[in-house]
């Protein structure tokens, strides 16, 4: 993604990369245990698309990730990017 890229999205999806690979898992794999599309995690992998926490964790949990501060600490990351883009995103009062 470009070099405007949030800083937190930008760990996530790195995090999830690394994960995925540690695991020994392709793509196809992936989306196949999780009854998605392979694109779907090629555009979080590739930062295309923000992940919600819900997605996150499910990820998560197909890389057997068992470490609850890395948990802790990637849900608060998409969490708090998911919070500033609806911050940006409310229509903005005029005076």
């Amino acid at each position: 993604m470009s070099a405007t890229e949030p800083e937190d999205r930008r760990r996530i999806r790195t995090e999830l990369c690394e994960l995925r690979r540690l695991c020994g898992m392709t793509r196809q794999q992936v989306a196949d245990s999780m009854d998605c599309s392979v694109s779907k995690i090629r555009h979080i992998e590739v930062g295309n698309v923000g992940v919600d926490q819900i997605t996150l964790r499910a990820l998560l949990d197909v890389y057997r990730v068992s470490d609850r501060a890395l948990i802790a600490e990637l849900v608060d990351l998409a969490r708090t990017h998911r919070g500033r883009v609806r911050a940006a995103m409310r229509p903005r009062r005029q005076t």
